[in-house]
Order: C-alpha cells, then structure tokens, then sequence
C-alpha cells in the first residue's frame, strides 16, 4: 500500500469499512474529511498520468456522493428518524441532487409534486468548519419547469407562490440542518401536465433567531448569499391529483377558483371587504367528522381581490375530504 500518498490511503482505508461499519465510518470519515480540509493548503497532491488523475477523480466523487449520503442519512433519515409528515409520500431523484456554493452543500433527498405544490426534503450542511449555520436556517428558491417559473406573483388575480418551511432536525457535528419544504406553485404550475423533471435556483440562506425572526440586514449582513442551482428529475409517478372549486361565495368573498391537494390549498377571487382584504379562516371537513385546521403560507389581498395560499401540519387524504369550511361556512365537495 505504500505507493498511495495520505490522502489516496484515506479514501482506500474509508472504502473498505463501508460495509463493516457504517456508523464508525461516519464518524471516522467526518473527522477525516476535516483533517484533510485543515492540511491540504500545505502539501501538492500529484498524480503523474492522466488516466491516474481520471481515475482518482471518478473514484473520489464516487466517494464523496455516498459518503455525504451516510453523513446525512437521506431520505430514510427522513422517514425513519424523523418521521417528518409527508415524507412517506416523497420519493428519491433518479439521480443525486445537490450542488455546493459558498461552502455550502445543499442536496434534495426527495420530492413530490400535486397539481398545485412541489414537496420537498432538503438538507443543508456547512463544509467549511465554520459552523454558520443553525436549527433555524432556511433557503430562498425559486422552482423551475424548463424556462417556466412555477414560483413568484404572477400578478392580480392571482395568487403568488408561498413556500412553507419545516424545521425538522439540527446535526451540531456535521453542522446539517434538515428541512421540509412544501412550496405552493403560481398559475404556471397549475396550467402544467406533469413534468419528470424540475430546477431547484437558491439565492440566499437566512439565519434566524430562536424566536423564528430572521436577524439578517437587507445588505445580506447575517445571511449567506450564492447560487444554488440543483437538477431535480422525479419519477412520474410521484405525482397526486387534486379537486377544484369555481365561482364559489362565501360572504362578501366571491372564490373564482381554489385547488385542494394532499399539500394544501390555494385560491383566488373578488371581495366587497374594502380595506386590505379579508381575514380567511379555512378548514377540511373529513368523512369521520373530523376537521383539519390549515394555517396560511400567505394571504393577501387588496380593495377588491385576494388570494391565499394554506397547508395543513399532515397529509390530507382527499377521499375522505367530505367538505371545505372558509369563515365558518361550508362547503360540500361535489
């Protein structure tokens, strides 16, 4: 073994305790990966031919891939650790999706898509050994169909995107936050058929207090500003229906359409309220009586229309959704 330098002899003596030990290799392959960060300033890693240097390459990103998954557990830390709400709906990408900017490696462990939304599990891990960030650190993204942004306000009527994020787990080790994401589309993403394939584009990380009070200037000061583009390609499968109101009233609110999905609901319409717009209360009705609260991703409005966009804290099964309740009054499903 003597003619592989330090670092070839930590990739080699790493490999071969993957199926011997996972959990002491995690461990041994953080504090290594560490070292190396902190020594590799100091020396040149040589290799003298070419299809040495393409063999290394091809054998570390190999390695890099499925040690980051150990580290973070992908989407089974998510469904078996955590037992985040919808993460038994997900599924995997067909291909490993992540990227690094900024000495941040930002990976999306699954995903799923309904005809109004786009559930995501994301992780987020600070490779600098500077420990930035925290149990209350998010991501700003936008989401996007080829050239098509399914994120952002399309404009009056209707309504603008709303991600809702859940904090969900905060590794201090590996400095590895863990978070679900169900972002709520525009009307581009409702006028869409299904689409096998999505890009994630990231601008900035926040940093918030332990209130949930993001403490960063609009200069950026407290946050961590790069671009984070990640290829996300999701098998067909993964996709859930939903059920449509139109030229529904209630009160002094006229609903001109509202989607109902596992992930929530949106809705758009005219109101005679005046003022900033209404408060909108919303529940979902189920077959055994049982009523869901939803609570709002966002709500806006003006002097004569609104629109709003809720989730619920667990997966609505629609065929048991009997009916949908907003300030008070029902309404059947038909």
């Amino acid at each position: 073994m003597n003619k592989f330098d330090k670092e070839e002899q930590i990739i080699h003596e790493a490999i071969s305790q993957i199926e011997m030990d996972a959990e002491g290799f995690k461990t041994k392959l953080n504090r290594r990966m560490m070292n190396m960060n902190e020594t590799k300033t100091k020396r040149t890693f040589k290799l003298k031919t070419p299809a040495g240097i393409a063999a290394a390459l091809a054998g570390f990103m190999l390695l890099s891939t499925a040690a980051y998954a150990m580290v973070t557990g992908g989407l089974d830390f998510f469904r078996e650790e955590l037992e985040a709400p919808f993460a038994n709906l997900a599924g995997e990408p067909l291909v490993p999706a992540y990227t690094e900017n900024e000495g941040i490696h930002i990976e999306v462990v699954g995903a799923r898509q309904s005809e109004n939304s786009v559930l995501l599990y994301l992780t987020l891990q600070d490779t600098t050994g500077e420990n930035r960030l925290n149990d209350r650190s998010s991501l700003n993204l936008d989401l996007y169909v080829g050239d098509t942004r399914i994120t952002g306000n399309p404009g009056a009527p209707f309504p603008g995107s709303a991600a809702t994020t859940s904090f969900l787990h905060f590794n201090r080790e590996t400095n590895t936050t863990y978070l679900q994401m169900v972002v709520q589309g525009n009307e581009n993403l409702r006028a869409l058929d299904q689409f096998d394939s999505f890009i994630l584009k990231g601008s900035q990380i926040t940093i918030s207090n332990p209130d949930g009070e993001a403490f960063f200037s609009r200069d950026g000061e407290g946050a961590i500003s790069g671009e984070w583009n990640i290829d996300v390609e999701m098998d067909l499968t993964y996709q859930l229906d939903g059920m449509t109101w139109s030229n529904v009233s209630v009160g002094e609110l006229n609903i001109n359409h509202m989607m109902l999905t596992t992930f929530g609901i949106d809705g758009y319409g005219t109101h005679t309220v005046g003022g900033d717009g209404p408060d909108i209360e919303i529940y979902v009705e189920l077959n055994d009586s049982d009523v869901i609260p939803l609570r709002a991703g966002s709500h806006g409005g003006n002097r004569t229309t609104f629109s709003f966009n809720y989730t619920p804290d667990q997966p609505i099964n629609l065929d048991d959704v009997t009916a949908i309740i907003i300030n008070g009054e029902r309404i059947e499903v038909e």
